[in-house]
């Protein structure tokens, strides 16, 4: 078995991008994920009914023909890790070897064989994403190729956030995929402690402010011209819509709030894409009003609904947009008039020479 391509955009901007997928399966119910009835990575499983009873029925299970799939003499690539399961979420995994069941391991020997392959491999960058970061161990030194992400969905979900930034990664990232509601990331990504590091070596006393991840033209506290921010707090936000056809639609004022965040902070953003519904298209095409206060989602022809939310949010505060259920392919990308495909610098790898790897599941 060898590393399979991603099919992740963000992750595979130059080709880079590569999935190592030795564990599958979740059991996060709705409570901890709010997606889990349309469930992306189980929709994917749902594929391999011939090849896996297991990733058929979504049961977390360690894949032991596949913990070598990284080696330290591969080029680097960018390799998300756990996007089809939750690393961190089951107490208790089955094992298998090439389809033959080989027992049970605990939820210490994942993350044991998990960190074993991290630092085998200094040249990949790692991309580790979960919903529990709560349930990440606490005392692990991660590797500075590393990086820890988590999902947030609701407002209700922000509490992950600082979760995460505990955990001790060098680097944080958050996906906000499926986004159902409004969501400001600005204190998420304008905290922290360290308040970074100056050209000249010295420290500042900002925390976070809107010149954090560029240069300040001037800094009357130390005389020096070029201020830059070493330490982030969170260093990458992506974002897309619910791509499941029976999935909510996104209101567009709430892909900009996060945008907006993170111009404001200097920190990479990337809208994946809108999901099966877009502010754009046919008249032909189903299409709802959703208001961008509320969330709440209404028929064009339920015009005694509008107004009854109107008087409930206030006048000033209903923003309603007409949504068209188009298909997340025909949706794309664009936000007022562009994409949004920015990530890190670290992410951006080139190798002169191919090391062989396929593109298996």
């Amino acid at each position: 078995m060898s590393l399979g391509a991603s099919t992740i955009p963000y992750l595979n901007m130059d080709g880079r991008g590569r999935a190592w997928n030795f564990a599958i399966g979740c059991e996060n119910p709705e409570s901890v994920c709010a997606c889990a009835a349309r469930c992306w990575a189980r929709r994917q499983c749902r594929r391999l009914k011939n090849r896996c009873r297991l990733c058929y029925e979504f049961v977390p299970h360690v894949h032991l023909d596949r913990l070598d799939d990284v080696t330290p003499r591969q080029q680097p690539y960018v390799i998300g890790v756990g996007f089809k399961t939750d690393l961190f979420a089951p107490t208790k995994w089955a094992v298998v070897d090439r389809k033959t069941r080989k027992g049970e391991w605990s939820s210490e020997r994942v993350v044991q064989e998990l960190m074993a392959g991290l630092a085998r491999c200094p040249q990949h960058v790692f991309v580790l994403l979960t919903k529990r970061p709560d349930r990440i161990p606490a005392g692990i030194e991660w590797p500075e190729n590393v990086w820890g992400g988590t999902s947030v969905c609701r407002a209700s979900d922000l509490p992950k956030v600082d979760q995460l930034l505990a955990a001790g990664f060098a680097h944080t990232w958050l996906s906000l995929e499926p986004l159902y509601e409004a969501v400001s990331v600005r204190a998420a990504l304008m905290s922290g402690t360290d308040p970074g590091l100056c050209e000249c070596g010295k420290r500042h006393g900002f925390t976070r402010c809107p010149n954090y991840g560029g240069f300040a033209p001037t800094n009357d506290e130390s005389g020096c011209t070029e201020f830059r921010r070493v330490n982030y707090a969170i260093d990458f936000v992506t974002l897309g819509g619910d791509s499941a056809a029976s999935g909510p639609p996104m209101h567009p004022d709430w892909v900009r709030r996060v945008r907006d965040d993170c111009v404001a902070a200097g920190v990479p953003f990337d809208f994946k894409q809108w999901g099966a519904w877009a502010p754009t298209g046919p008249l032909s095409a189903p299409q709802c009003v959703v208001d961008a206060t509320s969330g709440r989602v209404f028929d064009l022809e339920d015009i005694e609904g509008m107004a009854a939310c109107q008087r409930e949010v206030g006048e000033t505060n209903w923003r309603g947009q007409v949504m068209y259920r188009v298909g997340k392919k025909v949706a794309g990308r664009v936000l007022d008039g562009r994409e949004h495909r920015a990530v890190p610098a670290a992410w951006r790898i080139t190798a002169n020479a191919d090391c062989g790897l396929g593109n298996a599941e």
